[in-house]
């Protein structure tokens, strides 16, 4: 018994710092990739945006980096964020993580 309230009490509070992913467009400007996307929902508080890039060469291709933001956007507001990622990797795609 003791068990089961451990592991509903775990997966409580996992549920509860679950964030949401929404992709954005990944463009390449100014010499580093920026994620762009336009919150069409509700007042959002992205959290993180992951980038997944490639590696032109070599072993251990798939590369992803992941930002910490912590911004609040309203319906209906776009937001770009650079990523300080060079032209020597692959832009793949790219998400914003929300609260």
């Amino acid at each position: 018994m003791k068990t089961v309230i451990v592991l509903l009490a775990t997966v409580a509070s996992m549920s509860a710092h679950a964030l949401s992913s929404t992709y954005g467009k990944l463009s390449f400007s100014g010499g580093e990739y920026h994620c762009t996307v336009t919150n069409n929902g509700g007042t959002k508080t992205y959290k993180y945006v992951v980038y997944n890039m490639e590696r032109r060469v070599g072993k251990d291709r798939e590369v992803t980096v992941q930002q910490r933001i912590d911004l609040a956007v309203a319906a209906g507001e776009t937001v770009s964020v650079g990523s300080g990622i060079s032209a020597n990797l692959v832009g793949q795609h790219c998400r914003f993580l929300a609260k």
